[in-house]
């Protein structure tokens, strides 16, 4: 089973990380799983500003690139609004909470129970597949 993966990180860290698997030097067909990965800060020496440094400083001079308008919020709320008033009017809707720093209600599973399919845990370490995640 291959497990090619391309991983798009963004900031505190951002950068890029490609999963492939390739065949060992020598005799044999033996595959292994390989990282090609890159981090931004690696680029440069020059400092590399912090998301929100970068964003204030886009307010600062009028560059709305990377930030919403007045019209796509409002538009976000025309969406939002009608579920939050079904929340509150409809008791029988159930809202499912969950821990900061973890990745959602158990219940998340249901949704794809049955159809062999699971959520992907993008947190094993992107690049060497250990059991941390720093969120």
């Amino acid at each position: 089973m291959s497990s090619n993966q391309l991983i798009i990180r963004i900031q505190p860290d951002e950068g890029i990380l490609l999963k492939f698997d390739m065949k060992e030097p020598g005799s044999g067909f033996n595959v292994k799983n390989v990282n090609m990965d890159f981090h931004y800060s690696d680029l440069t020496n020059i400092r590399v500003p912090s998301a929100y440094e970068r964003l204030l400083y886009d307010v600062m001079i009028g560059d709305s690139t990377l930030f919403s308008r007045d019209d796509e919020v409002e538009t976000a709320w025309k969406f939002i609004q009608p579920i939050q008033k079904a929340w509150t009017s409809n008791k029988n809707i159930k809202i499912y909470g969950y821990p900061a720093g973890t990745w959602g209600p158990s219940v998340s599973n249901d949704i794809i129970e049955g159809c062999g399919l699971t959520w992907r845990y993008p947190c094993k370490n992107l690049s060497d597949d250990g059991l941390y995640c720093e969120l």
